[in-house]
């Protein structure tokens, strides 16, 4: 009985810890500030995110 519980646990646990969907986000830039040691770039960008979890990936970034 206690094993037959635990496969039981397991299984529905399985069920519930689900992959997240994978949504890249292509963004644009509006607006860049520079300092004598660097700069801030603001992005904005729009999504449609469905239910559940959602893993979001922004693309194109500058690199550092």
């Amino acid at each position: 009985m206690k094993k037959i519980l635990i496969l039981l646990c397991f299984f529905s646990a399985n069920l519930f810890a689900q992959s997240p969907n994978s949504l890249n986000v292509d963004s644009e830039i509006e607006k860049v500030l520079v300092f004598l040691k660097g700069a801030q770039i603001n992005r904005k960008a729009k999504v449609q995110i469905p239910k559940g979890k959602t893993e979001l990936v922004f693309v194109n970034l500058a690199g550092f």
